[in-house]
């Protein structure tokens, strides 16, 4: 089953603690939130 069908949504960030952090499809929207919670992303990776 595609969790994405039941969920309606495109995408989902969730937080470790089980939270929803982020929810859509816009992905520089999303790149801003992944560095909210994760941190920058370290050059040459």
């Amino acid at each position: 089953m595609d969790v994405s069908d039941e969920l309606d949504v495109p995408a989902v960030l969730l937080r470790p603690d089980g939270h929803v952090a982020w929810v859509g499809d816009d992905q520089q929207d999303l790149r801003d939130q992944l560095q909210k919670w994760f941190g920058r992303e370290k050059p040459g990776r």
